[in-house]
């Protein structure tokens, strides 16, 4: 959406029916383009991650590891064994062609690296 071209920003908002929830947003509006990626960058890489969705709709996570390499899996979890020297950050998406699905994530949680 051109309208979304901008939309740099994330927002917590609250739903009656899924509660609260972290989505992209444009600065100035956290209603609007609530389906952008929201990307979670970790301080120091983490060994595993797992995301929570809020509301209906297929999402799709992509994973960056601190070697450069990448995968994407609709599962919303991914880990590192320390192979790749662990998670960087991870992009969650709505899932290509599902009109329900946004961006809106509920909960993360990760384990850090060992170091």
């Amino acid at each position: 959406d051109p309208a979304c071209a901008t939309a740099k920003a994330t927002a917590v908002r609250v739903d009656p029916a899924i509660g609260r929830y972290l989505t992209g947003s444009l600065p100035d509006d956290p209603a609007a383009c609530n389906g952008v990626p929201v990307l979670i960058r970790f301080l120091s890489p983490a060994a595993s991650v797992a995301v929570v969705a809020a509301g209906p709709g297929a999402r799709t996570m992509e994973v960056s590891f601190h070697d450069l390499s990448g995968t994407t899996t609709p599962e919303l979890r991914a880990a590192d064994d320390g192979a790749h020297g662990g998670i960087d950050f991870v992009v969650i998406r709505p899932a290509p062609g599902d009109p329900a699905a946004s961006a809106a994530v509920r909960a993360v949680t990760f384990t850090p690296l060992a170091p």
